[in-house]
């Protein structure tokens, strides 16, 4: 995607370029204290494509490192987990 672009080091374009680079460098991370965790499944309401509670309560990750696009999501599940279970790095 970022070759369709034309590197002109005075225009926007260029500076777009170096936007999309440093988010990219800048990912998040998802950490999870699996000692803390219940199993409650508020994270897996807010973003399901990144958990996962079993029918045992168990908790799967299933984005360790998800897209930029869901950080929102991601943000909503992490404050709504009842026991702090969940920190997002990045």
């Amino acid at each position: 995607m970022l070759k369709r672009f034309v590197l002109v080091p005075s225009s926007s374009v260029f500076y777009t370029i170096l936007v999309g680079l440093s988010r990219r460098e800048m990912s998040m991370r998802i950490k999870v204290d699996f000692d803390l965790c219940k199993g409650h499944a508020n994270c897996m309401g807010e973003a399901p494509e990144v958990f996962e509670v079993d029918d045992k309560g168990f908790l799967n990750i299933l984005q360790e490192e998800p897209a930029e696009a869901l950080r929102e999501r991601v943000e909503l599940a992490v404050k709504h987990c009842p026991t702090g279970a969940i920190s997002l790095e990045g």
